[in-house]
């Protein structure tokens, strides 16, 4: 079993584009991927759109892990973070347990 993804290179290697309330995230290395990760904005706040997901984009993911993309859509609408890698590293750290 494979540990964590380096989330900080995750984001690197994605571009985020937005089209009013809705956003994509495009891996740079696989453009024409079908099935990009989807945002949606909801009473100003970003969220994961995790409608658009496919079941077998969760099936093997680790316990927790939709709710803690989803507290962490909640920390960054609060500014919780001053960056993307913060963010990141702060997720990562909730999948891997550290405090």
């Amino acid at each position: 079993m494979g540990g964590m993804p380096d989330l900080v290179a995750e984001i690197k290697k994605n571009e985020i584009k937005v089209d009013g309330d809705s956003a994509v995230m495009i891996d740079k290395n696989k453009p024409d991927e079908k099935d990009p990760l989807k945002f949606k904005k909801v009473d100003g706040k970003w969220k994961v759109d995790l409608s658009t997901l496919k079941d077998e984009a969760t099936k093997g993911a680790p316990p927790g892990f939709v709710k803690n993309l989803n507290d962490m859509a909640d920390d960054i609408n609060a500014d919780k973070y001053k960056t993307v890698q913060d963010a990141a590293q702060a997720f990562q750290a909730k999948m891997t347990g550290a405090k």
